[in-house]
């Protein structure tokens, strides 16, 4: 699958993922699992995804983790709706 397809189908997948996710998710942990899905995409492609979902209106949340790492935790509040 390529081209609008292919964005499309990975958003849709990247917010089920997510959803399943209460905690949270890191890009490198977002990539991993839509790797395993198949999506061949660069941790930027994620970003990108990420802000293309946050623009659309979703409710779509930043977490600073507090562990040595440093990394941000992305989230929904609650679950989303018609998954």
């Amino acid at each position: 699958m390529k081209g609008r397809n292919a964005q499309v189908s990975r958003i849709v997948c990247l917010i089920a993922v997510l959803d399943r996710h209460p905690a949270g998710m890191t890009v490198k942990e977002m990539y991993s699992s839509l790797e395993s899905r198949g999506f061949r995409v660069s941790k930027r492609t994620i970003y990108r995804d990420l802000e293309a979902l946050a623009q659309a209106g979703l409710p779509l949340f930043m977490d600073e983790d507090t562990t040595a790492e440093g990394t941000t935790r992305w989230k929904f509040p609650h679950k989303i709706k018609a998954i």
